[in-house]
């Protein structure tokens, strides 16, 4: 008994922190509701550009491909590569929080196994926390390289839509203002539409390895032999 008469409180033991830990990683925060929000809106990307092209369609028909339409089209597909931009840095934000949560997750399951070596059978998600094997989809899945992950992710399909929205808008603005050539305009266009995919995917893989540098890896896995 304490001086105060109440009981003596228990210490917390590992297991105690690793259990808080685990369940605090899977409890619907209101941080995390509002990260739910943010995933929903992404979805509603493809929408606003099914929208956009639908109205360029009808402006374009009505006005006969004129200047209407290049005016039209001009200040719409910038508006819309400027959303497409945010959604994709908002998804890799996403992305980076999901995977911090995957390697917490990893290390306490490592905890559970290091305390009662007979429960890893019981996993079925992985007790390692090194890179590829946070960021393959199973346990039992194959290696994955950072290269080609980043087309497998949402941002890596939108990088794509903003990178076709950049094209069109190149290939629009030279039709308009420079040259009367279909050739040029797509030349134009799909130089505009390669850098711009290139200049996003670099931006994608650099910040998966400057989160990948900030948390290190603490039980890789073993190498195959």
């Amino acid at each position: 008994m304490q001086e105060d008469g109440r009981p003596p409180q228990r210490r917390p033991t590992p297991e105690d922190v690793a259990v808080h830990g685990y369940r605090a990683l899977r409890a619907p925060s209101g941080a995390k509701r509002h990260h739910i929000r943010d995933r929903r809106a992404h979805r509603r990307l493809p929408g606003t550009v099914s929208s956009t092209l639908i109205a360029l369609a009808f402006v374009g028909q009505i006005s006969g491909l004129g200047t209407a339409f290049f005016a039209f089209a001009l200040v719409l597909l910038p508006t819309l590569f400027f959303l497409g931009l945010v959604t994709f840095e908002r998804a890799m934000q996403l992305g980076v929080e999901d995977y911090i949560y995957a390697v917490g997750m990893s290390r306490i399951r490592h905890f559970y196994v290091e305390m009662v070596p007979q429960a890893e059978k019981y996993f079925v998600g992985s007790i390692h926390d090194d890179f590829a094997t946070t960021m393959s989809p199973t346990l039992f899945g194959m290696p994955v390289t950072l290269a080609w992950q980043s087309l497998l992710t949402v941002p890596g399909a939108i990088a794509l839509v903003n990178s076709v929205i950049v094209g069109s808008f190149a290939a629009l603005l030279v039709r308009a203002f420079l040259v009367e050539s279909v050739a040029l305009s797509v030349g134009v266009g799909i130089a505009a539409f390669v850098v711009s995919a290139f200049l996003q995917r670099r931006h994608q893989i650099a910040r998966w390895n400057q989160i990948e540098q900030r948390l290190p890896t603490l039980f890789p896995s073993e190498p195959t032999p």
